[in-house]
């Protein structure tokens, strides 16, 4: 779930009919209850926010008969229709462009994506097989709207059969933190998207991370089972640690604390919202003394969290339904 960079468009997936479907909404525009279906898969569909634009993958994190394809939505133009011409959305959302069968090799873009790009440039992990003969491998597809180049970059620190969940850039840009799948270890690339160091939490907190910057205080905040790990973005160092949910539950067999969903920030950065599905509501932190402050009970099992500093609000994602709530966080 993500906003658009106007933050007035909202982007969520969500499962209806067996189907993984990506939506676009509008919740102050005045036919507000309109959700526009902007792709749908029965396997699994995944879309990202760069720039002006939105990647769409199906599929995603590998296909068995070759690399990952993407389409490329202009965010812009799917705000404009929404705004006015909403019931005539998916008649003139046409001429989508795609890109397929990267390869190691820096391929030239078409006229047609490098205008849909508009100068961003996209990393999205997931698997590729950069070799004819051999299984796929954990890498990042890089495609780059300055250069008017894509290619696929292999991951060799690691192990095969990883799976490399999410990149979340720093907001200076100069880093990315790499999570992977039922692990309490997080990789930290650079421009180029090689290793430039990693971060560990205890082994009984493993788990899909998820990670939220705070660059007033230049931190990183991952998190896990149990607790938010802050990092200094700098040294990568350990900073403090915020336990929120102390409570054992089994997990795949082992018994773990709580279960974690995503984190932001308020407009001053002052205020920290975490996630917390199985307890069904939202807590508040004070980001400076590192400590809870409030909570705030949902009427969904909140796991992912979207900031609208604009507007003032948080918006929530439930685990279960998909259904989007929000409240108002200055």
């Amino acid at each position: 779930m993500f906003l658009d960079a106007a933050g007035n468009t909202l982007y969520y997936i969500r499962r209806v009919d067996g189907l993984e479907t990506l939506f676009a909404w509008q919740p102050d525009h005045p036919r507000g209850e309109f959700h526009a279906a902007l792709a749908s898969s029965p396997g699994r569909l995944m879309a990202w926010p760069f720039g002006r634009c939105v990647l769409v993958c199906d599929g995603w994190p590998r296909l068995p008969d070759g690399n990952l394809s993407f389409s490329v939505l202009d965010s812009q133009r799917i705000a404009a229709l929404l705004e006015k011409q909403p019931r005539q959305f998916h008649e003139l959302l046409t001429d989508v462009p795609r890109i397929a069968a990267l390869t190691r090799e820096h391929g030239a873009l078409s006229p047609a994506l490098f205008e849909a790009l508009r100068g961003s440039v996209c990393r999205v992990p997931g698997f590729a097989q950069m070799e004819p003969d051999l299984p796929p491998v954990p890498a990042v597809y890089v495609m780059d709207g300055q250069a008017a180049t894509a290619h696929v970059q292999a991951l060799t620190f690691l192990p095969p059969t990883t799976i490399p969940a999410a990149l979340y850039a720093q907001p200076d840009g100069r880093r990315c933190w790499l999570t992977v799948s039922d692990s309490s270890h997080l990789f930290v690339l650079n421009e180029n998207m090689d290793l430039a160091g990693d971060v560990f939490w205890p082994a009984e907190q493993k788990g899909l991370a998820r990670v939220a910057f705070c660059a007033s205080r230049q931190e990183a905040w991952v998190s896990a089972q149990g607790s938010i790990f802050i990092y200094d973005t700098a040294s990568l160092k350990l900073v403090g640690e915020i336990v929120v949910d102390d409570v054992l539950r089994w997990h795949r067999g082992e018994r773990v604390r709580g279960f974690l969903g995503g984190v932001a920030f308020n407009r001053a950065q002052t205020r920290a919202l975490l996630a917390r599905p199985l307890q069904g509501d939202v807590v508040e932190i004070d980001a400076a003394q590192r400590r809870v402050v409030a909570q705030h009970p949902m009427t969904v099992d909140p796991l992912e969290l979207a900031g609208a500093p604009a507007q003032g609000r948080i918006y929530v994602q439930g685990l279960r339904s998909g259904a989007i709530s929000w409240f108002p966080c200055p």
